[in-house]
């Protein structure tokens, strides 16, 4: 957890990482968060009050902390962009399976031209987008 340890006004340098028992001590009282997307992540709102931890608790150095949260953000940001990808290429898949199948006006939807359009349009956001990703990935 990130926690100011520095002096008010410290900023960045004032904060460092520890690891804060949660669960059985006394002024730690938690409640889920009801969020959309990744539900399975189990946010939760944590609130302390005057929990005492140990000095061997804390993660690195004193007033590193937020170097390290920054440096922990960017696998985060890498792993989101890959997922968010394939989530859509999954997506555009299922779009394109249902077009080929559903019919309308006496046709399947995927000889009508603006549904060829649409489908090649974010065929070509996600390719391009993928392209993006393993820049930085490879």
């Amino acid at each position: 957890m990130a926690v100011r340890t520095g002096p008010p006004g410290s900023g960045a340098a004032g904060l460092s990482l520890l690891v804060v028992p949660l669960k059985g001590h006394k002024g730690v009282s938690m409640r889920r968060l009801k969020v959309g997307g990744q539900v399975s992540g189990g946010t939760t709102y944590i609130e302390l009050d005057n929990v005492p931890v140990r000095v061997e608790n804390l993660v690195g150095a004193e007033g590193m902390g937020m170097r390290y949260v920054m440096t922990n953000f960017n696998h985060e940001r890498l792993s989101v962009a890959v997922a968010v990808t394939r989530q859509a290429r999954v997506a555009l898949s299922a779009a394109f399976e249902y077009v080929m199948k559903r019919e309308a006006f006496g046709k399947p939807l995927m000889d009508q031209p603006v549904v060829r359009h649409r489908l090649a349009k974010a065929g070509g956001l996600l390719e391009s987008q993928w392209a993006w990703v393993e820049q930085f990935a490879y």
